[in-house]
């Protein structure tokens, strides 16, 4: 059901009650100062006009040459990336502006509006030239307001998500409307493709997120997400994983809630803490290693966290933003992070560019005994002591790269007598024993899997079967295994180092064994650093 004006999220109604943020900060407790410890450098362009209020979204285009800012000013702004400078100021909305989309090409801009305060007042969809900074389509049906816009990875459709509880499909060409999608029963926030671009997702305040199939657009499945609403969906890289997020509002105190499901079955894997405050935006990395998350607490505060995908662990607490994060992105290349937000007309909207790789500590030069330490702490079960060892030997592979040389081999083929005999060892009353034999279970990873499932199933031994459990648990997200956390964290190492020596290694483990792990973390590795080299100008 859609809420009447009189059922809104009071907290929303910012500029309709300017009294409500005020009399809320009397009553939240404070979320505490600062950690300065997390704090990364901050690398702050100058994004020209100043802001008058809310920044509700930042989108990149496609070759990462372009950054578009929707703004509570009823225009989005666009500009050159990374220096911030203006390129036009697409004005002509009647309302705030939610969410600012370019094309493939990076030709045309779509931008879309409503208020808030008031739902069921139709918003605007509009298609604009950015060569000429002209207005090229308004695009009519919705009959409330519009969250959300997005192209299809060919350009030729737009999708525009709203609170009338549709989803609707344009051609861009003609600007005519295709299909109305209408299965979810409340509001419709956000729409994204599938990396591969069969499928897109939209995320709905009636608590699921819903799969469709992007060419006849006939809906798959639906997940039932967040019991009081799904506020945002996004999918991994490899479009093997999915975060959502809940929606905040009425009486629900924060934290918010995000969770990882497996995209292909629809399995939730694991709920991600420490988030003190709401959650309104989840995006991944381009590795998909990190989930960054944007949020906070109204106009008490905002905060973004990065949470290790594998293990599911909070990274580092990025904070800094006065008021709430309404939208989180990395940045073209994966080594910056850019958030926006603002809450109260009293304070302007915010917008903060995050340097990742300084969140780096110490910075003096790595020895080998240094980088020896860090090896180990890439094992670590503690995610942001692991993360500052994955930026500490990214950011030096002169030494980083031969100790890891060094340390990885390819994964060999699965020899099942050597299971066997692991997971017979698996049973013994012998401390020793069973551990060393969990540990090289776990090595072996994925190749492991068939037959640890297989003596789960057949064993009688009570021991067995809770060391195998642990043992299986280990070799799935979220890992939880030292080994299995080390090797993932090893290869995102390579892949942030990107030297010669680093592809070369990266070549070298991606001819392992096809089952295992390291192999196919390798060759992703090796597929994105060649997309992003073919990006390069």
């Amino acid at each position: 059901m859609i809420l009447p004006n009189d059922r809104l999220p009071l907290y929303r109604c910012r500029r309709a009650l300017p009294w409500l943020a005020a009399l809320t900060a009397c009553v939240l407790i404070s979320p505490g100062p600062a950690r300065a410890a997390d704090a990364p450098f901050l690398q702050q362009p100058d994004f020209d006009p100043p802001p008058k209020g809310i920044f509700f979204s930042v989108t990149f285009s496609t070759d990462g040459k372009q950054v578009a800012l929707a703004r509570e000013e009823k225009s989005v702004s666009v500009h050159d990336w990374p220096s911030g400078k203006k390129r036009v100021v697409l004005s002509g909305h009647g309302a705030r502006v939610w969410t600012g989309a370019f094309s493939p090409d990076g030709k045309l801009l779509a931008s879309c509006t409503g208020e808030y305060a008031q739902p069921l007042v139709p918003g605007e969809v509009k298609l604009w030239d950015l060569a000429t900074g002209k207005e090229t389509a308004t695009l009519n049906g919705h009959k409330g307001l519009v969250f959300g816009v997005t192209f299809s990875p060919d350009g030729k459709l737009l999708l525009s998500t709203s609170w009338d509880g549709t989803v609707k499909v344009w051609d861009v060409a003609t600007g005519k409307e295709k299909a109305t999608l209408a299965e979810h029963k409340q509001a419709v926030r956000m729409a994204v493709y599938a990396p591969d671009g069969k499928t897109f997702a939209t995320a709905g305040f009636d608590g699921t997120v819903r799969f469709w199939d992007a060419a006849t657009f006939k809906l798959q499945r639906t997940i039932e997400a967040h019991a009081r609403g799904t506020q945002c969906v996004a999918f991994s890289p490899d479009g093997k994983l999915l975060a959502t997020c809940d929606r905040p509002g009425g009486q629900q105190p924060p934290p918010g809630e995000i969770k990882l499901w497996d995209a292909d079955s629809g399995k939730e894997l694991t709920k991600l803490t420490g988030n003190k405050g709401h959650v309104l935006w989840v995006d991944f990395s381009l590795d998909g290693a990190t989930l960054a998350t944007g949020g906070g607490d109204l106009a008490q505060y905002g905060e973004v966290q990065l949470f290790e995908v594998c293990s599911g662990q909070r990274r580092a607490n990025l904070e800094g933003h006065k008021e709430w994060v309404e939208c989180v992105r990395f940045a073209p290349g994966g080594r910056s992070l850019v958030s926006c937000g603002g809450f109260t007309s009293k304070t302007l909207g915010e917008v903060r560019v995050w340097k990742l790789d300084e969140l780096a500590r110490p910075k003096e030069a790595l020895t080998a005994k240094g980088a020896e330490k860090l090896w180990e702490a890439l094992a670590d079960k503690d995610a942001a002591k692991a993360y500052q060892a994955v930026l500490s030997l990214g950011g030096q592979p002169n030494v980083a790269v031969p100790l890891l040389k060094e340390k990885l081999q390819p994964a060999v083929a699965v020899d099942v007598k050597k299971i066997e005999r692991l997971i017979a060892d698996l049973d013994s009353d012998k401390f020793k024993v069973w551990q060393g034999a969990a540990q090289e279970l776990e090595k072996l990873g994925d190749g492991a899997e068939p037959a640890l499932r297989q003596a789960l199933k057949t064993t009688s031994s009570a021991d067995l079967k809770l060391r195998i459990s642990v043992v299986l648990r280990r070799l799935t997200v979220p890992l939880s295994g030292p080994e299995s956390l080390r090797m993932m964290r090893a290869v995102e190492v390579l892949e942030q180092a990107c030297t010669p020596e680093a592809r070369k290694l990266l070549e070298g483990l991606a001819k392992g064994a096809l089952e295992a792990r390291l192999t196919r973390q390798a060759r992703a590795a090796l597929q994105r650093i060649d997309q992003r080299d073919r990006k390069r100008p």
